[in-house]
């Protein structure tokens, strides 16, 4: 009878763990959302502009990929952060941003192979994750998909 005790008193605890974690991965992502579909408005913007051909500076492209590195591909790998909620939050931006960007990061990697190396690993993860929740049709953006993604980040009122 202790034992059955012991058990519930063990699921009990790994619920509240559980819940405990879920809350705090919630109160991350309602601060993410806010940063970047807030107040980032104006990098976005520059950085879909960029990869469109219409200005020349990438300063914001790297803004961009730099909060997907840290603090979101940074927390979900420490898991401090839940991937599900990234997925349903980012997962959009993280794809079009990774893949348009592509030349950009492939430039930057010359001179430090490690740039963005977490990031890599979120885009892989939320592909993954969408090609098993989705469907592969979702996963594989077309040139045309990728572009009308950025023409709609391009223009941003911020």
């Amino acid at each position: 009878m202790a034992g059955v005790f012991l058990l519930i008193g063990i699921v009990f605890v790994l619920l509240a763990c559980y819940n405990s974690y879920k809350h705090k991965s919630t109160e991350l992502i309602d601060r993410y959302e806010d940063r970047f579909f807030v107040k980032m408005k104006q990098e976005r913007k520059f950085a879909a502009q960029y990869l469109l051909g219409q200005i020349e500076s990438n300063a914001h492209l790297k803004a961009v990929l730099d909060f997907f590195q840290a603090p979101i591909a940074e927390k979900v790998v420490t898991g401090q952060l839940d991937k599900e909620q990234v997925f349903s939050y980012f997962r959009h931006w993280i794809i079009l941003y990774w893949r348009a960007g592509q030349k950009d990061i492939e430039t930057y990697r010359v001179h430090d192979s490690g740039t963005w190396d977490l990031l890599q690993t979120l885009y892989d993860t939320m592909v993954d994750m969408q090609r098993k929740k989705l469907g592969a049709k979702y996963a594989d953006w077309s040139r045309e998909h990728l572009r009308e993604a950025l023409v709609d980040e391009a223009n941003l009122i911020y």
